[in-house]
């Protein structure tokens, strides 16, 4: 389960910026969508996958191009072993067919693949997420500034809470501090965590950390 959260380690340094984290964030919460549909740890991937394919500036490509795209596009980091794997079930979908080392697209199949809609509403729940924690901040004496702060803090923590976040476990307040969070950050995300988490299992997971 690990590989599902490489991307937040690479996105939640002390340089990323705002927009990198919302990018992050929708990712971590579509890969879940996709986790809970029943897809397995390397399925669950191939959305992201087919997506860049679709939005290739060419119908021919390799290995690097797919994962230099979907790193660009989801702030996924996805090894090349799992790309081929993932380009090897696409070819037998008929997605894409492999000669040689290059790869070439059916653009007929892949009509559907843009996954932007998705992304884009699961954006607009985590504005309500990131509202919510600024709220439950201020009443703590922790003033967030934004939206964009609070996401920020948020896929900081799940770089370091990663397996308790996917199963919607409850994080624990003394977990590994993040490089990018003070200990205070720490333990107000952890509790938030937790408390968004209980809420969504009372009202049968309607609500839950990633998303609301």
């Amino acid at each position: 389960m690990k590989d599902v959260y490489r991307m937040n380690r690479a996105v939640s340094s002390r340089a990323v910026t705002h927009r990198r984290a919302v990018t992050g964030l929708a990712t971590v919460a579509l890969l879940k969508a996709n986790f809970d549909e029943g897809s397995d740890h390397i399925a669950m991937f191939l959305p992201f996958v087919l997506d860049a394919v679709a939005a290739l500036g060419s119908d021919d490509f390799d290995v690097s191009d797919v994962r230099n795209l979907v790193f660009t596009r989801h702030r996924l980091s996805i090894p090349d072993a799992t790309l081929r794997t993932l380009l090897q079930r696409a070819a037998k979908r008929v997605i894409v067919r492999r000669e040689y080392r290059r790869y070439f697209r059916n653009r007929e199949a892949l009509s559907d693949a843009d996954i932007t809609p998705a992304r884009e509403r699961v954006e607009r729940e985590q504005g309500q997420l990131a509202a919510a924690l600024r709220v439950f901040a201020a009443a703590r004496s922790r003033p967030i500034a934004s939206n964009e702060e609070a996401l920020t803090l948020l896929l900081g923590f799940l770089a370091d809470n990663e397996i308790a976040m996917l199963l919607d476990r409850e994080a624990p307040v003394r977990g590994a501090q993040h490089l990018s969070l003070s200990p205070r950050d720490t333990r107000l995300v952890a509790r938030f965590s937790s408390v968004r988490i209980s809420a969504g299992r009372s009202r049968g997971s309607s609500c839950r950390m990633l998303s609301c």
